[in-house]
């Protein structure tokens, strides 16, 4: 038996498999998916390690199967801080164009990797990390390995390459927290609306505190003056008043100030009554959030094109499995079914034909 590294396992959403190169081919027929005889030894294989500006010497691992790999030292030992490290690589990759969902408790397993380059889900935390297991235990039933039929798939060159583009961008922003930016999305896209918009808002206040003190408290005149460095600073200045003053300056254009007072409006009525916020207003938020990382990259002199993630939020399709649909075949349009199944008969429904155990009190009455 050679030689281990205890490591800790993140499985982001949506699905997909991370290839050396183009001819590191991946093939599974339905047959295989039925019979659970497709080739789980390569989805236990890591794919490469990638520089993620970990503490020297580490890198993060790819998966096969998509899942990224970080080693289990004492940084990573509370998951709660190999989550933040997880989602900050994510937030990174969603900035430089790659749709990733951040990353939950739910999502992580602690196992091992071999020298040898493979690696073993041992203790899953969540339903998304267990079914990563199952799956690739060969114990998961045909209703989710078909997600290896035709699977979405990504070249480890492109994975990198996004993180390069995202990180970049998100250095320009330390007060930005890559987890809260990175579910704000998450939350829209899964339509958890009150979520959203708190994730969202939170994100905009920390890119909002940024570009202040960037351009406001920095660039000041008289800021030699007694005091007036610390009034800039203070918590009078609350976001509506920063936003009007760097829309005042020019620093805001037109679409991003009615982006940010949409935003703001539709918060302060979630937070005095609860009432969940229009889809609209969560998506003015992370218009606005990306808006203030484009302008903050411009200002420092890179280039970012903002339509790199808002481009999902304008029903671009995501990629990712579709979930499979219960219906009668009849009600599917010819060729728009990759796949089938025969539904198991119950009780009720047309294909059930034996007696039945039911309750007088369980019965439907018309009213």
């Amino acid at each position: 038996m050679g030689e281990r590294q205890a490591v800790i396992i993140a499985n982001p959403k949506p699905f997909r498999l991370i290839l050396r190169d183009e001819s590191d081919t991946w093939e599974c027929t339905t047959e295989q998916v039925n019979r659970s005889t497709y080739n789980y030894v390569k989805l236990h294989r890591a794919t490469r390690f990638i520089d993620v500006n970990l503490t020297e010497p580490f890198t993060l691992g790819l998966g096969y199967d998509g899942s990224l790999i970080l080693p289990l030292i004492k940084d990573y030992a509370d998951p709660d801080k190999a989550l933040d490290e997880f989602n900050r690589v994510i937030a990174a990759c969603f900035i430089g164009g790659l749709y990733i969902e951040a990353v939950s408790p739910s999502d992580l397993s602690f196992g091992h990797l071999a020298n040898c380059g493979y690696y073993r889900h041992e203790h899953p935390l969540g339903d998304n990390a267990e079914l990563h297991r199952a799956i690739g235990e060969q114990g998961a039933g045909s209703f989710f390995t078909i997600k290896l039929y035709n699977p979405p798939q990504i070249l480890a060159d492109d994975f990198e390459s996004s993180y390069r583009v995202g990180n970049e961008v998100l250095a320009l922003v330390p007060t930005l927290s890559p987890t809260l930016f990175t579910t704000a999305f998450t939350y829209y896209l899964t339509g958890q609306l009150r979520e959203s918009l708190t994730h969202a808002w939170i994100s905009i206040e920390q890119t909002v505190e940024h570009l202040w003190q960037e351009k406001i408290v920095e660039n000041a005149k008289g800021g030699s003056i007694p005091k007036r460095r610390k009034f800039l600073e203070s918590q009078q200045w609350n976001l509506a008043h920063r936003v009007e003053l760097l829309f005042s300056l020019g620093v805001l254009d037109d679409d991003l100030y009615r982006h940010l007072n949409s935003a703001r409006s539709e918060r302060n009525e979630f937070q005095h009554t609860g009432k969940t916020p229009s889809r609209d207003a969560a998506k003015s938020a992370l218009i606005a959030v990306s808006g203030l990382l484009s302008l903050i990259a411009t200002l420092k002199g890179h280039e970012y094109d903002k339509q790199l993630i808002i481009r999902y939020l304008d029903g671009e399709k995501r990629p990712g499995s579709s979930m499979a649909t219960v219906t009668n075949y009849k009600n599917v349009a010819e060729g728009s079914a990759s796949h089938w199944r025969s539904l198991i008969p119950l009780p009720g429904f047309s294909e059930w034909k034996d007696e039945i155990e039911t309750y007088d009190d369980i019965q439907l009455i018309k009213i």
